[in-house]
Order: C-alpha cells, then structure tokens, then sequence
C-alpha cells in the first residue's frame, strides 16, 4: 500500500484521487434492485418473461439483488435494454449471480444480443470476434449455489446502439442476480456520485481510498473472509497487489464499496 497525495486541501485530494480512480458511469439502470414496481412484480427498469421474481438482500452495502423462479414451461427471464452506446467500441459487463435452488444440470446463463437505433436485433453475423460465443453461451453457468462473479468485454458492432442484457433460469431452478454494471472500456463501474459517497475506488488493478485521516481499511471476499488489513493516513492511499478479476468489500470507518479489479 502506497500513499500517493499529501499535504493538500482536502477538497482537493478528492478531485485528484477521483482522477486517479477514473471513475466511469454504469450505464445499467436500477442497478441496485432498491426501485420496485410492486403492479408488476419485478425491479423498475427490468423486464420479466414467465417467471416470478423478488428483492433479495445483495452482495455489497447498499445493494440488493433479485431473484426469480421460472413459471411457465421453458425458461423465465429478467431483461434490460441498455441504450445510448456507441458503435465499434469496447464494452465491460459484469454481475454477480448464484442458484439459490438447483433443479436442473442446466440452469442459468446470460443471453444478449445487440440491436440497432431502431431497436432491432442485430444479425449475429455482424459480431465482432468472439462476441457472440460470451454474449449467448451455448452452455450454461456453473450451479454454484456461492455467489460467482462474471466480467466479459464485447465491442458493438456497426450500428449497434443498444444491449439487451438478458439473464435465464431453466428447469425449475431459482436464480439470484446482483450488482449488473457495463461501463465503456474497461472498470470498476463506479460512478461519480459513489465514489464521492465512499471514497472508495477502484482503477488499473488498484483500489484507492481517500482518508481525511489516520485508519483502518478492511478487504472481504465475496464469502465475506477478510483478506487483507491495511493502515491508511491523511489523502488518497492506493492498495496494489490485489488478484485482478476478483471483486471485493472495501470497508473504511462506517463506509463500504464494491469493487472490481
């Protein structure tokens, strides 16, 4: 752990530190599942197909998560479009999921697929790369009745302005999902406003914590183990050394922060 801003106004350490963390913006909305459409049954800003669905207490502070059971005879599915992106540019979506009843070998996976300006389904010719093979898997998550993280980077086709992030339970069995994010690039998904909130961020495989003084900062795994113990002083103190692709629980004074490495 290294501190690397002292001695400055602490305004300004956090409009540096930010800086450093390069904050992004999670374009998924209602990412949290705090926002309820009880006529309907299912989180505000998602749909849902054949299945019923419930609030579910999430994988970090603050959050929630949702679940839901498939009712009809084929699968049920909880969707978003997420609108407004760019063209030939490179995406990162990630979320949390696990089973919470296992009823069938094959039961979960993610399902998405891109659409134009016009909301129409991209052909899947026009991929790029490996896309189509992450976006749609032709087999199914692992059952892991623990919470699994999942990051895939994909790039938008010619024309593609939209995702339909789609994620499906089969055979009966319950899903859980939390913390959805897709940010431009590559990140954490940390927003401005959560960052400001926490002090918490995340960027280039380090977490930075913003201290307006001398403390302890706290490091769990998604099992809630505590893996590393860090002292922080006054400014913006950046933890390396951290194992890349995993998520965290960052915890300092009465704050906490999902991060992804």
């Amino acid at each position: 752990m290294k501190k690397i801003f002292t001695s400055i106004a602490f305004g300004a350490i956090a409009l540096m530190c930010a800086s450093s963390a390069m904050a992004q913006e999670n374009l998924v909305q209602n990412p949290t599942f705090t926002e309820w459409n009880d006529q309907y049954g299912r989180p505000e800003n998602w749909l849902l197909y054949d299945g019923e669905a419930t609030r579910v207490e999430g994988t970090s502070a603050d959050t929630y998560g949702v679940q839901w059971l498939q009712t009809g005879t084929g699968k049920a599915s909880i969707l978003q479009y997420v609108n407004g992106l760019t063209e030939n540019t490179k995406y990162t979506v990630s979320f949390d999921y696990k089973l919470a009843t296992v009823n069938s070998e094959n039961s979960f996976r993610n399902w998405f697929r891109w659409q134009d300006g016009d909301r129409e389904t991209i052909n899947k010719e026009n991929y790029v790369g490996d896309d189509l093979s992450v976006m749609q898997p032709s087999g199914y998550l692992e059952n892991s009745t623990e919470w699994k993280h999942m990051t895939i980077t994909v790039t938008t086709p010619p024309a593609g302005a939209s995702l339909e992030m789609g994620f499906r339970v089969y055979g009966g069995s319950v899903a859980q999902m939390a913390n959805p994010m897709m940010v431009e690039g590559s990140g954490s998904g940390l927003s401005d406003a959560q960052a400001e909130k926490t002090g918490i961020y995340s960027a280039n495989g380090n977490v930075y914590v913003l201290s307006n003084g001398v403390g302890e900062v706290e490091v769990y795994n998604l099992l809630g183990q505590l893996v590393r113990t860090e002292q922080v002083v006054d400014g913006c103190n950046e933890l390396s050394g951290l194992n890349a692709g995993q998520v965290y629980v960052v915890r300092y004074g009465d704050k906490a922060q999902k991060v992804v490495l």
